[in-house]
């Protein structure tokens, strides 16, 4: 035995790794480690230490030995344990941990808990052990998969209210408290520590040289052989606070790191390994972005690596070898020790600018974002740390540094408004980048928007212009990203999916921030930093215009659309919290009338295009800009983007003049020459096709009404809009109450108020539901109950000047006028919104009006009020308004109704003109003489012997409308008869019957499935029905009768049975046929059916014939695997993916007469038009030629059934083809000749 039991004795070094062999050596090794282990804790308590204590410490670290060794594990176990056994060491020194946090540390897809209630951070998380231990009885929590890893935040006061701490963490006193762990244990841990910690750096160093001498262009973590190694370090972190405070102070120790670096002996490999690193430290170890320079003379902004302690190198290594898991939960588990944590936190800023680059040249960039989020989301949520870092470190900037760093080696020209690149020097991310596709900015976002959570820190930002300047000059890099251009030729032959991008970076890197800015600007000590951010983002806004020249009274290129405006959106959201929260000067926030008119050009240009897309024009561009569309206005999203463009067009139309805005929606919107009486601008071309005109109308309604009746940002509270939101959501169908709450739009990264409004609005809503369930008329054609609502701010009360001016009241006359001379052309939906939009004018009507200005006079003899009037009538059959008294004071547009809530077109524009004839004596009087006129006018219109006779005069009535009727058959009679004037006079009576029975033709439309759009099938662009062809001979096995036969059958019944199918019974006769003709002959009068018919199958969908031809091709260019068989026309269905190899073309409906001559009766005139066919259509070689084109697929499809004694038909010679055709001419004319005598 190599030991000894006396602790007095000193062992000697080989001690530590002998080598004794035998049943007993594990034993024999075990004391003999024990032993060493107790002589060096009692030589380390003298005051005076034997010079070979530290060579007995140093000796299971040696550098030159594998520091996976589980030998030397096993003996600085026992070192560190100083005697004892190590599991026995582990459970004295967990006696003593006073932490008064959890700081458990987990990895992804680990279950945790968040607590709404609790949480002061957004980031706030806790274990299952802490949450079940404390008390979140009626909390608002949830529990959910960890995406990217984190930790207890459980007695961390700085990140949630001591109420949700479980029993075991927080701040404890008497006899809660721990006492502090005695100096005799620990002694042998704070020895080794720092060994352990040097021993680990000097492993990394060596690996490093090594790959770099290898010219390695990536850096490999090489996990398995620190495994054990760091499993010895976790273990004990694992004991508690106190051995975390040994472990971080040998993290922070500058004097061992110190003496570690310096006095190395040149010649040894040490001092060689570690100059390599020094000089790879600043060149190409980590790079950092160039734009950092600018601001090296800021505090803490230096790039320069210089490490004074063990931490800050190792925080190095954690971002050379890309966040490495195990090292990082390891760092990571120390954080609940206060004083590894501050300087934690300055080593990670110090390296966060290399962040950015790593992260853009990561190979696995998800799981590098992941653990890097793991690490700062535990620094930033503590408002301490946070608010340190940002005085003293320049955090901040660092992280608007960063995005930009991004955000510029992405950058492509912007190409709106001028795709030609002549005028425009404006730069826009490229969507379609790695970067922005995998969203290696997310990790930076988060951080950003994690430290504006802390008020201090949001006030920092907005205090500092340039930081300010910054940030709008990153937003305007995503100015105008992602932009659409319509096509009008042909179908997008791939569709891009670079907008889940776009708004993903909008959402993230534009509005979650603001939300977090604007939620703490709502008190009266930050009403400059609202008003210095508005001037700031005003000036951004002037510098964008002058980069995509912009000027002045221009407009935005009609077949471009971009839904990404985020300085627009801002500048919206800061005037709003500024008139809000501080109740400001409207007319002093919003800038100069030619600015604002700039300003309203581009989310003006978003509504129409959403017109346009939801009417079809956009169809060429694909599904993905509906998805677009749609997600402008999904709840996630609207308040930052749709809502926020709406506001910012309120604004607008609150300054500018009411008459100039309400013609530019007009304008763009491309209407203006269907609302014209002018037949000069009528005629004129437009950028909107007739068809879609009425859309277009439709959208410019819409587009006033919500600019009228949404009142997202016009000063209500967050109750009545959660009421408002609520409503909405409810009013279109039953609801369960977590969709519900998914459903509720959101400000993005705020979380709190919404959450505590929702279950006492729920119930307000509720009740209010079941009072008036009851109060709604059932009608056949019901219209939407528009509400009128005018509780906004006083601020806002301009926006009502709009249904005050002319050229809206000319606009809803033009629109009334249309849809009563048009008949039913012109939708409900249309009218519905006029008539809302009339009762806000009459609502908003002001007490005196200025004097009318007098323009080019069109006559057209009608009022708003003789139209109503008339529409009244033509909705609802042959009854006639009559006015009801209602009180004047009454706002409520169905108050002459107050029983009922809705009703049909009928009931709102008697509710309407209630109303106005309530108003006032005049409007009364005009209604009423309005009135007596329509009624003569009638009079007028009937026979004038018969005026008190209302049976006669419905007569006449009717009597006018089948003339009327006839006529129009007349006329159509006339039509097909126009190539049919060489028909007998026996035939007219015929065709005058058929004549008789036309109705009014209707062309079939079909959905293309590929180009989405519907069209009829023409000659320039034929329809086909999708089919799949294959060969069959099925036809040959049917029987002329449906006998079923019992068993038993005789050998005769058999026979018979078997040689009486069609297959057999076609082939006896095709044998007769060759025995008496010729071959060529034969072939003419069969029907190879029986034996190599084609069976076609359809899924019932169309496709354009063209689209038809481009998706083959753009099949030949895939790979497909085999899986079709592109050279034989093989492809799938693109709608339901159905297996098919051809089409079959829609004959075309474009000719309202009949293509041929019906097939005649009577014998005589068939044979008369037989010899008419065979004179003047004369058949000859090219007819077949033709068709073989058209019939290749059925003809490859007869060949594919195998019929070697039948060939083509289109293989016919032209001798015989001229033969056969002569002798049935011949006949035909014998029997022509034969019809003529016997006339």
């Amino acid at each position: 035995m190599s030991g000894s039991s006396n602790p007095h004795k000193s062992p000697s070094s080989s001690s530590m790794s002998s080598t004794s062999s035998g049943p007993n050596s594990g034993a024999i090794k075990k004391r003999e480690k024990r032993a060493v282990a107790l002589y060096l804790k009692e030589e380390i308590s003298k005051p005076e230490r034997s010079k070979n204590v530290s060579d007995h410490l140093d000796y299971p670290l040696d550098p030159q030995r594998p520091i996976d060794d589980p030998d030397n594990i096993d003996s600085c176990k026992w070192i560190i344990a100083g005697g004892l056994t190590y599991e026995d060491f582990g459970k004295k020194v967990r006696e003593y941990d006073n932490s008064v946090m959890c700081g458990l540390v987990w990895t992804a897809n680990f279950v945790a808990y968040r607590c709404r209630t609790c949480g002061i951070s957004p980031c706030m998380s806790i274990c299952s052990d802490c949450f079940q231990a404390g008390n979140h009885e009626g909390h608002d929590y949830n529990m959910f998969r960890s995406h990217s890893g984190g930790a207890c935040d459980c007695g961390d006061a700085s990140v949630m209210r001591p109420e949700g701490f479980c029993s075991r963490h927080g701040n404890r006193s008497g006899s809660q408290a721990y006492p502090e762990a005695p100096a005799e244990l620990m002694a042998m841990a704070k020895e080794m520590m720092p060994r352990l910690f040097l021993r680990f750096l000097y492993h990394l160093r060596e690996e490093f040289e090594l790959q770099v001498r290898e010219s390695s262009s990536t850096f490999i973590w090489r996990a398995a052989e620190v495994e054990t190694f760091l499993g010895l370090l976790q273990s004990l972190s694992d004991m508690g606070a106190a051995m975390r405070r040994v472990m971080a102070e040998a993290l922070v120790d500058e004097e061992q790191y110190k003496k570690s670096t310096s006095g190395l002996n040149p010649e040894s490999k040490e001092h060689r390994i570690y100059a390599v690193f020094l000089e790879q430290l600043n060149s190409h170890g980590l790079r950092y972005p160039l734009n950092f320079d600018k601001y090296k003379a800021r505090k803490g902004m230096d790039q320069k690596l210089e490490y004074t302690t063990i931490i800050e190198e190792l925080l190095f290594w954690v971002l050379r070898y890309e966040f490495p898991q195990q090292l990082v939960t390891f760092l990571l588990g120390l954080l609940p020790d206060d004083l590894y944590k501050e300087s934690f936190a300055k080593a990670f800023v110090k390296h966060y600018s290399r962040v950015s680059v790593v992260l853009m040249e990561a190979k696995d960039r998800m799981t590098v974002a992941n653990r890097f989020v793991h690490i700062s989301v535990q620094l930033f949520s503590n408002e301490n740390v946070a608010v340190f870092l940002t005085e003293h470190h320049n955090l901040l900037l660092t992280f608007i540094l960063s995005l930009s760093n991004m955000m510029q080696s992405i950058q492509v020209a912007s190409l709106l408004e001028d795709p030609d690149m002549k005028s425009n020097f404006h730069w826009v991310v490229n969507c379609d980048s790695e970067i922005m596709r995998d969203h290696c900015y997310w990790p930076v976002v988060s951080d950003l928007i994690n430290v504006l959570s802390h008020r201090k820190i949001a006030h920092s930002f907005l205090r500092d212009p340039d930081l300010v300047t910054l940030w709008l000059d990153l937003l305007s890099s995503m100015q105008g990203m992602n932009l659409n251009t319509r096509e009008l030729r042909q179908h997008v032959e791939f569709e891009p999916d670079s907008y889940y991008a776009a708004f993903s970076a909008e959402l993230e890197m534009s509005a979650s921030p603001m939300w977090s800015l604007l939620m703490h600007c709502q008190t009266p000590d930050t009403r400059q930093f609202i008003l210095g951010t508005i001037q700031a983002i005003v000036v951004s806004l002037q510098d964008w215009f002058e980069a995509i020249n912009f000027k002045d009274s221009m407009k935005p290129n009609p077949y471009q659309l971009t839904f990404h405006l985020p300085l627009h959106r801002y500048l919206a959201m800061f005037i709003m919290t500024a008139v809000k929260c501080h109740d400001a000067d409207l007319a002093s926030l919003l800038p100069e009338e030619s600015l604002l008119k700039q300003i309203m050009m581009h989310p003006l240009q978003i509504q129409v295009c959403l017109a346009q897309i939801y009417a079809g024009m956009w169809v060429r561009n694909g599904i993905q800009i509906k998805g677009q569309a749609m997600t402008y206005i999904q709840c996630h999203f609207c308040y930052s983007l749709s809502d926020a463009d709406l506001f910012l067009l309120q604004l607008c139309a609150i300054k500018l003049d009411p008459d100039y805005f309400v013609l530019t929606v007009l304008e763009r919107f491309r209407i203006m020459d269907w609302l014209s009486y002018c037949p000069e601008l009528a005629s004129t071309s437009s950028l909107v096709d007739p068809d879609h005109k009425l859309a277009m109308v439709e959208g410019a309604l819409s587009l006033f009404s919500a600019l009228l009746g949404i009142q997202t940002y016009l000063g209500i509270s967050e109750s009545d809009l959660m009421r408002k939101e609520m409503a909405a959501l409810l009013c279109m169908s039953d609801r369960q109450h977590s969709t519900l709450m998914d459903l509720m739009p959101e400000k993005t990264g705020v979380s709190g108020l919404a959450k505590e409004l929702f279950e006492p609005t729920l119930k307000e809503v509720k009740l209010s539901g079941v009072k008036s369930s009851k109060n709604y008329k059932k009608t056949t054609s019901l219209w939407p109950p528009f509400k009128i609502d005018d509780n906004v701010h006083n601020s806002f009360r301009g926006i009502y000047k709009l249904v005050n001016c002319k050229a809206m009241h000319a606009f809803l006359f033009s629109v009334l006028h249309k849809a009563l001379i048009k008949d039913k052309s012109v939708p409900e939906s249309i009218l519905y919104q006029t008539i809302h939009l009339l009762n806000l004018c009459l609502h908003f009507a002001p007490k005196t009006f200025p004097n009318r200005f007098m323009s080019k006079r069109i006559t057209v003899k009608e009022s708003i009020i003789s139209v109503l009037l008339k529409l009244y009538t033509k909705l609802g059959g042959s009854s006639s308004y009559r006015p009801q008294q209602t009180s004047p004071s009454s706002k409520d547009s169905t108050s002459s109704h107050s029983e009922v809530l809705g009703g049909d077109g009928q009931f709102y524009i008697a509710a309407f003109l209630d109303r106005l004839y309530s108003a006032s004596s005049n409007a009364s009087r005009i209604i009423d003489e309005t009135r007596r006129s329509l009624n003569m006018t009638k009079v007028k219109a009937g026979p004038s012997d018969i005026d008190k006779d209302s049976k006669r005069r419905k007569a006449w009535n009717r009597q006018q409308k089948l003339m009327a009727e006839f006529a129009s058959k007349q006329k159509a009679f006339m039509e097909s008869a126009m190539d049919d004037a060489s028909d007998s006079e026996e035939g007219a009576p015929s065709a005058s019957a058929s004549a008789a029975e036309t109705t009014k033709h209707t062309i079939k439309e079909y959905d293309c499935a590929i180009c989405n759009q519907t069209t009829p099938s023409t000659g320039q662009r034929p329809v086909g029905l999708v089919i799949f062809l294959q060969a069959s001979s099925v036809l040959g096995h049917r029987h002329q009768n449906d006998q079923e036969y019992s068993l038993n059958l005789s050998e005769s019944q058999i026979q018979r049975h078997r040689y009486s199918s069609c297959g057999k019974v076609n082939k006896r006769k095709m044998d007769i046929l060759l025995k008496h003709f010729e071959e060529k002959s034969v072939e003419l009068s069969v029907n190879i059916g029986w034996e190599g018919g084609v069976m076609a199958q359809t899924c019932g969908h169309y496709l354009h014939l063209d689209c038809h031809r481009s998706y083959l091709e753009s099949l030949r260019s895939q790979s497909q695997a085999d899986v079709l068989a592109v050279n034989k026309r093989e492809y799938w269905c693109p709608l339901c993916r159905q297996l098919s190899n051809s089409v079959i073309p829609m004959v075309p409906e474009e000719s309202r007469t009949m293509l041929v001559k019906p097939v005649s009766s009577d014998p005589r005139q068939m044979v008369l038009d037989i010899a008419e066919m065979m004179v003047k259509r004369r058949i000859g070689r090219t007819s077949w030629l033709q068709e073989e084109s058209s019939t290749s697929v059925v003809n490859h499809e007869k060949k594919k059934g195998g019929i070697a004694k039948v060939r083509g038909l289109h293989a016919i010679p032209p001798e015989a083809l001229k033969a056969d055709m002569a002798a049935i001419v011949d006949v035909v004319h014998d029997l022509l000749r034969k019809v003529q005598e016997e006339n």
